[in-house]
């Protein structure tokens, strides 16, 4: 998943100054629930015990003298981009655009330094003051000295930017992103308003999550306990980010909740509505049909809630092994060297370079992610972190990071700081993109070795992983649009009734094919932490989409696809969707896309399972 510092100062840009990317299995549960009992922490010897960051190239450590200096130089650096250029873009804009890029690097370094260290000891109290410090600075520079840019720009006519750009190649390469710019001027308030904003956004959604981090490893409960605290808090968080964002769409005049973060995306309200409808219509069919065969391979006649995410006890297979990591680390890199030896390279640098955080430490944040950034010099570079343990759902989160890694590395290359970070639905088009090669990478070793039951196991995992990627997500933000739309302040109770509510209209009425009971009044998925980052959730469901309509290209384009697909990591957000789609020959617009790709991710899947069932003795009805 995608986590950015600071991701509203440009938010009617479509630019944020960071390009930390995260993934949580929060976000996205895997395999989690009842079912083959689960390997515990104390079991593990994977080998991975020393797989750690080589985060030198930032900071010699969180006392650095050089942070204090770059702060200065960051304050300094935006007192002079004010004095200079403001009420002069029309003739300065190229010179503009070049000094932001080295603001931009340095507030990048800063900024994505303390994600990577805050991550590797969330109990560090002198580093939670230090980063404070630093996002404070940031904002206050952003808000005082550069929040001036952006409505001038927007102010510019598409006139000036042509004349300007025929004159200037830096204004000609950011020539989308300015028309981004321009597009979104109704949106924008007034420059003291919007200073005032971006000054308070170290206390906004990023501040939220990282509360949220802090309370979920203080609530010490268990049971019935557990779930009524989780709920006062799911329930107040909440409400506050409903209803600021509710205050602050009618101040920027958005009528709809969704607009802001399809407008980010590169969206129309109309995709987004597709996307969700075809899901509806199409995907939950599928995932019924799947769960049917679910009953069957766990043995019962119904199934409760927590059996969804259950990993079924297989006739005839042993407990799945643990996969040392220096395993996992080379099948990665094998399915990435079969589809191309760029990508394959990059992450060798990776791994050469101690880019990788793996090692499960006390005090280390849970969830995966990668940060990919460019620092000063133009140098991007890129940082993987995880809590590997040896399962196969975190190889393919390996190869999932991996996917973030080398997309930004290269987008980092060709585009710089301002332009690194794609519309977050092709960032995570990115990371699925990695997991598709080596999910089938594996498949086709298996068929190779003719062992029927490893592959019934790697396919029921990935039906699984498509189900909570793509339907699980548009449920989690159908959801989320009912809150929005509702417009009120909740009870707890209220929010467990919606939710509930909201599951059986995905999965089918009580009794249908799971029990419900203490789904709903748990607010079970109330502790993903995407909630506080409105509209974030459907990112997961179009970029698996979107990567199984690329990956079902190849075949067309033969050799000519690598190039194409390279390329289009490479964009970054320096061109239109339809721009970089066209050649893959994609049209969002189209519900036939999301209906084949939904066919491809989980229809076909699901009868190859259901025939490999019968063979393998399963009494599987037709």
């Amino acid at each position: 998943m995608i986590k950015v510092k600071y991701q509203l100062i440009f938010k009617n840009t479509n630019n944020p100054p960071s390009s930390a990317s995260w993934r949580t299995t929060e976000d996205k549960p895997r395999n989690n629930g009842a079912g083959e009992a689960t390997v515990t922490k104390k079991r593990l010897k994977t080998g991975v015990e020393k797989v750690s960051w080589d985060l030198s190239c930032f900071y010699a450590g969180p006392n650095d003298p050089k942070i204090e200096s770059d702060l200065n130089s960051l304050k300094r650096l935006g007192e002079a981009f004010r004095l200079t250029y403001k009420g002069r873009l029309d003739e300065h804009l190229g010179e503009a655009i070049r000094d932001f890029e080295r603001i931009e690097m340095v507030t990048q370094k800063l900024l994505n330094y303390f994600v990577l260290i805050k991550s590797l000891d969330v109990k560090n109290e002198a580093v939670k003051i230090k980063s404070a410090l630093v996002d404070e600075t940031v904002g206050r520079v952003y808000g005082e000295f550069l929040s001036f840019f952006f409505i001038e720009v927007s102010a510019l006519s598409m006139a000036k930017l042509k004349q300007l750009s025929l004159f200037d190649q830096t204004v000609a390469r950011y020539s989308f992103w300015l028309e981004q710019i321009r597009r979104a001027r109704s949106h924008f308030l007034k420059e003291d308003v919007e200073a005032a904003i971006t000054k308070r956004l170290p206390f906004g959604s990023d501040a939220w999550v990282e509360f949220f981090d802090e309370m979920e490893d203080a609530l010490n409960f268990e049971g019935q306990e557990f779930s009524e605290a989780l709920k006062k808090y799911a329930t107040q968080t909440l409400n506050v980010v409903i209803n600021v964002k509710a205050i602050e769409d009618k101040e920027r005049g958005y009528a709809n909740a969704l607009t802001e973060r399809n407008e980010r995306n590169g969206l129309t309200d109309a995709m987004v509505e597709t996307l969700h409808r075809v899901v509806q219509d199409e995907g939950i069919p599928l995932v019924r049909r799947y769960f049917h065969l679910k009953k069957t391979l766990l043995r019962k006649k119904s199934l409760l809630w927590n059996d969804r995410c259950a990993t079924p006890a297989l006739k005839g297979m042993k407990r799945t092994r643990l996969v040392p990591f220096a395993e996992a680390r080379e099948t990665v890199l094998a399915a990435y060297e079969s589809f191309s030896p760029t990508l394959a390279n990059l992450i060798r640098e990776i791994i050469k370079s101690r880019r990788i955080d793996a090692t499960d430490r006390v005090g280390k944040a849970y969830g995966p992610y990668n940060c990919s950034t460019v620092l000063p010099g133009r140098r991007p570079i890129s940082f993987t972190f995880l809590n590997y343990d040896g399962s196969h759902d975190d190889v393919l989160t390996l190869a999932h990071e991996l996917g973030h890694a080398t997309r930004g590395l290269l987008a980092g290359e060709a585009q710089g700081p301002l332009l690194i970070e794609p519309p977050l639905v092709l960032e995570e088009t990115a990371s699925a993109f990695g997991e598709l090669l080596t999910f089938n990478y594996l498949r086709k070793n298996v068929i190779e070795q003719g062992n029927k039951r490893l592959l019934f196991r790697l396919l029921i995992e990935q039906i699984e992983e498509s189900i909570n990627t793509v339907v699980h997500q548009i449920c989690l933000s159908t959801f989320e649009r009912r809150l929005y739309e509702t417009k009120k302040w909740f009870t707890g109770d209220e929010l467990c009734v919606l939710w509930l509510d909201t599951l059986k209209m995905f999965y089918g009425k009580e009794g249908a094919l799971f029990n419900y009971d203490g789904a709903g009044d748990r607010l079970f998925d109330s502790y993903i932490p995407r909630f506080y980052e409105p509209f974030y959730l459907y990112s997961y469901a179009f970029g698996e989409l979107l990567t199984h309509g690329l990956y079902a290209q190849q075949k067309r384009l033969g050799r000519r696809f690598e190039p194409l697909y390279l390329n289009f990591l490479r964009a970054g957000r320096s061109q239109p969707l339809s721009k970089l789609l066209k050649p893959f020959r994609i049209d969002l617009t189209e519900p036939r896309f999301w209906s084949e790709a939904l066919e491809i991710s989980l229809g076909a899947m699901i009868k190859e399972a259901e025939d490999l069932a019968r063979e393998l003795g399963y009494k599987i009805p037709k």
